[in-house]
């Protein structure tokens, strides 16, 4: 139905264009969108991280030695979808 209205109401700046991501114009995606048309991410839900608090030893002349993770800080904090990881990117570079 809606592609119906929009063959019958061509955009003034589409001008009759379309992008076909499942046909001809699949080659100028990148991986995460591939991956995205087949299913196997979603670039729309947040990706899940964690926040966790770690050791820091040092020897006697102040070299690193070991870090480890302490126990019980892990704390999940989600960062935001890669779509809107890509938007917030595309305004840092291109919106003064």
């Amino acid at each position: 139905m809606l592609e119906e209205w929009y063959k019958k109401n061509p955009g003034s700046q589409l001008n009759g264009r379309r992008f076909d991501c499942r046909g001809k114009d699949y080659d100028t995606l990148n991986e995460l969108q591939r991956a995205h048309i087949r299913g196997e991410i979603d670039l729309y839900e947040p990706t899940e991280s964690y926040k966790i608090k770690w050791v820091h030893k040092m020897d006697n002349k102040g070299q690193f030695k070991e870090a480890y993770p302490l126990e019980e800080t892990s704390k999940r904090m989600d960062l935001p979808s890669v779509s809107v990881q890509w938007k917030q990117a595309f305004k840092r570079r291109h919106v003064k």
